[in-house]
């Protein structure tokens, strides 16, 4: 099995794509293991609803004295605790388009070490949860205190508090031989890179697609809205996306 690893706190527009991301992933066969960083609510309930079944299979209070965007960025590179799957991270505003990554069980993949020069992005480091385990925790602790010890470690000194997890995810591949690196380049008409729909230049004029930086403001912004929709039907032009519209609909009544 190979399951992509999200994390996500309760800020809407992040919870937002949950069944999208997790529809779209599950039509490239893989499956997901999203974190959800805070309490049940309303939109928590409707997300559950639009999945048909359970959208957040772990759910955890803040019981650290950081903010829930952190956890939620860290929390991925401990999915090894949940399952012994082939994981990957990624992220809740992050939309697979094509079935572009081909990781091995045995290698460590990192997608797109080239799109940043101080980071490996967190998003798309792929490896057995065996490795996970090895190379973020060695077995020193159980997940949740081996994140507690990372973040007491690198949060105080990390200047830009959103990349902590970046920080910490760098310095352990940096210390881990082999890696396998594939790189992805940079479209030189988008500036963004190759195959990315991105919400910051959005286009659809693509040799070949895969993913997409979906927007933040799509519950404010009917433009924004009707753009993911375009896209939707041109990447999966034979499904229905019904459930999503009535599912876009019934989200913004609960804000």
């Amino acid at each position: 099995m190979r399951t992509v690893s999200i994390g996500v706190n309760s800020v809407p527009k992040y919870l937002y794509y949950i069944p999208l991301i997790k529809w779209s992933w599950g039509k490239f066969k893989w499956d997901t293991m999203i974190f959800h960083i805070g309490e049940g609510n309303n939109l928590t309930r409707l997300i559950e609803q639009t999945c048909h079944g359970i959208a957040f299979p772990v759910r955890m209070l803040s019981k650290f004295s950081y903010p829930t965007e952190t956890i939620a960025q860290m929390i991925r590179f401990y999915a090894y605790a949940h399952t012994a799957d082939l994981i990957m991270t990624s992220d809740s505003d992050i939309m697979p388009l094509s079935d572009y990554w081909q990781p091995k069980h045995e290698d460590v993949t990192c997608y797109g070490r080239d799109l940043s020069d101080e980071h490996f992005p967190a998003c798309y480091v792929a490896m057995s949860s065996g490795n996970w385990n090895k190379i973020m925790n060695n077995n020193r602790y159980p997940s949740t205190n081996a994140m507690d010890a990372d973040l007491r470690e690198w949060y105080p000194k990390s200047r830009n508090k959103w990349t902590v997890d970046q920080n910490v995810l760098t310095a352990r591949l940096n210390a881990y031989s082999p890696k396998k690196l594939i790189d992805r380049g940079i479209d030189p008409k988008t500036n963004y890179p190759i195959g990315r729909v991105d919400r910051s230049g959005w286009t659809l004029k693509h040799k070949q697609y895969i993913d997409c930086h979906l927007p933040h403001d799509i519950l404010t912004n009917d433009i924004s809205f009707h753009k993911v929709m375009e896209l939707l039907h041109l990447v999966w032009p034979k499904e229905d996306f019904s459930w999503f519209i009535n599912y876009h609909k019934e989200f913004k009544k609960l804000l």
